[in-house]
């Protein structure tokens, strides 16, 4: 019995000796890594290795990310740190997204089905206390987490998130759970709602809403504004209201809601026989439910024109009245608009589309931004690019008085089919209520009248390549604004100018009128009109003289009429410059030349003008890219220097003009040489003007 006692010792005490040497040998647990899931994750592409150890790899993954999600650690990790590449080929390793409330999500990408496509195992992290908890949310089908929200309920939180499964189609799943968790799949969040609505396709699979969009990108999108809300597709949303509820506005097609804008309270009785919005809006103001409504059915219109057969002949009919299309064709553009004017309620608003091809190209919509309805439209082109120019009605508000306005307008077509407006169009246009122009801009220009004093006043768009635009007080009294050189001008003005030119006016009057004709030769480059064409666009008929010098290298001497009153003005004309030239107390009756000559190093512009007395020579230096005024000689002369011909410069002195004047008979000869100046009476008696190291008259 002793020696089965020693025996059983013996034995147990080995046990205890084995058991405390496996205890010894067993190695320490090491808690994972970013690096260790980084690895498996890596194992998961890997396409050398087999489906299944691929499906283990994934499998680790998630488990690993579960382990470090589970420790505070987890929270000093960056985003940077989680997103980082474990291999080639795959950019983004894990996503986060702060939830709020403590919720964040972490979408870890796998091979989907296959090893390009990616596909994101979501988990959950919920923070709170001494220990996060991290859950995976399960079931969920293939595809990339898209958009997630959370929101609390009593007793628990409910996590509400988007996949994408491709360019148009993706799910929709809930989940809800305790504060902490876990969370599991809510399969009847989105019961009843199969079905197709507006441009969206619903159908259920396994308690997920799979949503697969007709037209365009899926494009889901939880609206900030209102909590809970989801975007599923235009005009179709999930609402949450203690569960979600499908909300389908696609039914209200683009002419219900523009009668809706005219009067929201006759529409809105009830809830759902209008638009959420509009119902919500018109508790606070019908005006606010107006636009709501305007709002609404000028984005189901665009969509409409930008569908293939959306422009039905019909169309226009159907909308509010004063809807029109409008139609125009050039030589590399065609176009073709509908313009429809808002409610009376809502002042300054309009929508306008265009529809346009250019080229061989096929039709393209586009919404046009602008202050009011469409009344008259021509296609053209500015400086070779594609244009509309456009008349808009700009009325501010009928009711409140008899003032008419239409604004004229010059959109170009930029690099991506967009229309932008133009900003170098608008020339010589000055503010002249008289002629019914009533504000200009860089990017319009706006005619005013009375509609009660001008009952037939009219403001129509001329046919042709450069269309004039026609001002009419009544029919056959018109006046147009032409283009010159790519601006758009009113000539009669201009001509109206220049006449008074011709009447008694003090200098500074005088000066005032030829400075609007400098106006419009600024925005003119010389190299563009002849000097016939420009002398025709300031006097058409040719009544008051105007007369232009060529001086070479772009460079015009423009000749207004004389003065009764003796002063005498002309405009020198350079590209960007329009440089106002004065005489007066009769000095000049008319110019007669203009030479460029050289001066050494230096470059100097000649005037001649002459009147039955005198001949008068005016002198410009060529400085930093512009004809500055000279005095054509350093010291004063007052003297006779060759028969009777007698020489006056006074340095500086503007009257009666800065420059030489040489006082002699009618038998007087002045001429300009590429040399300088001469002056001369008789066969042999000449004054000639000259450089020789500087310039001197002999």
């Amino acid at each position: 019995m002793s020696i089965l006692r020693t025996r059983v010792v013996c034995l147990i005490a080995a046990l205890l000796l084995l058991t405390a040497c496996a205890r010894e040998a067993q190695p320490k647990q090491v808690d994972p890594t970013l690096a260790d899931l980084r690895q498996r994750v890596s194992a998961a592409f890997d396409g050398t290795a087999s489906s299944a150890a691929r499906r283990a790899a994934a499998d680790d993954s998630v488990r690993l990310l579960l382990s470090l999600l589970q420790r505070p650690e987890s929270y000093e990790i960056t985003d940077e740190e989680w997103s980082a590449s474990p291999r080639p080929g795959v950019e983004v390793m894990v996503r986060h997204v702060d939830l709020g409330s403590g919720v964040h999500l972490y979408a870890l990408a796998l091979p989907g089905r296959s090893l390009v496509d990616e596909a994101d195992r979501v988990v959950v992290q919920v923070r709170g206390g001494s220990m996060p908890f991290a859950y995976e949310l399960t079931p969920l089908p293939l595809g990339r987490l898209d958009a997630a929200r959370v929101y609390s309920e009593p007793g628990g939180q409910l996590i509400t998130l988007t996949l994408r499964e491709g360019e148009r189609t993706g799910f929709v799943a809930q989940f809800s759970g305790p504060g902490s968790g876990p969370f599991a799949l809510v399969s009847d969040a989105f019961a009843g709602m199969e079905g197709t609505y507006g441009t969206a396709q619903l159908k259920l699979e396994e308690g997920i809403l799979r949503v697969t969009i007709a037209d365009g990108p899926w494009a889901p999108a939880f609206d900030d504004r209102e909590r809970g809300t989801l975007v599923l597709a235009p005009e179709v949303y999930l609402k949450w209201d203690g569960r979600f509820k499908l909300v389908d506005e696609s039914r209200f097609d683009a002419v219900t809601l523009m009668s809706m804008a005219t009067d929201p309270a006759k529409w809105c009785r009830q809830e759902g026989d209008c638009p959420q919005a509009v119902f919500e809006a018109l508790s606070v103001s019908p005006k606010q439910a107006a636009e709501i409504a305007w709002q609404l059915a000028t984005a189901k219109l665009t969509r409409t024109l930008a569908a293939e057969g959306g422009w039905s002949d019909g169309l226009a009919l159907r909308l509010p009245d004063g809807s029109r299309i409008l139609e125009d064709e050039g030589r590399a553009l065609s176009a073709r608009l509908l313009t429809v004017p808002a409610p009376e309620s809502l002042k300054g608003l309009a929508y306008t589309a265009v529809q346009f091809r250019t080229g061989g190209g096929i039709p393209l919509t586009r919404v046009l931004d602008l202050p009011g309805p469409v009344e008259s439209v021509r296609v053209t082109a500015h400086h070779g690019n594609p244009a509309l120019l456009l008349v808009v009605d700009e009325t501010a508000d009928r009711e409140a008085g008899t003032v008419e306005s239409r604004g004229v307008h010059l959109l170009l077509l930029d690099a991506g089919n967009d229309w932008q407006p133009a900003s170098d169009w608008v020339g010589f246009l000055p503010e002249a209520p008289l002629w019914n122009i009533a504000s200009v801009s860089p990017h319009a220009v706006t005619i005013s009248w009375d509609r009660d004093q001008m009952p037939d006043f009219s403001v129509a768009l001329e046919a042709g390549e450069e269309p004039q635009v026609a001002v009419c007080q009544r029919p056959g009294d018109c006046h147009y604004l032409t283009w010159v050189d790519g601006t758009l001008n009113s000539l009669p003005i201009l001509t109206y100018y220049v006449a008074e030119l011709t009447r008694p006016h003090t200098p500074g009057e005088l000066e005032w009128y030829a400075g609007q004709v400098a106006e419009f030769l600024r925005r003119v480059d010389p190299a563009s009109p002849t000097a016939n064409r420009l002398r025709q666009l300031i006097d058409p008929d040719g009544r008051y003289g105007v007369s232009v010098i060529e001086a070479g290298d772009n460079t015009r001497l423009v000749s207004l009429p004389p003065n009764p009153t003796g002063t005498h003005l002309a405009i020198l004309h350079y590209p960007g410059q329009a440089q106002l030239v004065a005489t007066y107390d009769g000095v000049v009756s008319r110019w007669e030349a203009a030479q460029i000559v050289q001066a050494g190093q230096e470059r100097r512009l000649l005037l001649l003008g002459r009147s039955d007395v005198a001949a008068t020579l005016l002198a410009f230096n060529w400085q930093y890219g512009v004809w500055a005024p000279a005095d054509p000689l350093e010291e004063e002369v007052n003297r006779i220097m060759v028969l009777s011909l007698r020489v006056m410069h006074t340095p500086g002195a503007e009257r009666p003009a800065r420059g030489l004047i040489v006082l002699g008979g009618q038998t007087m000869r002045a001429s300009l040489s590429s040399t300088g100046a001469s002056f001369c009476e008789g066969v042999m008696g000449c004054i000639n003007y000259r450089y020789d190291g500087g310039w001197r008259l002999d």
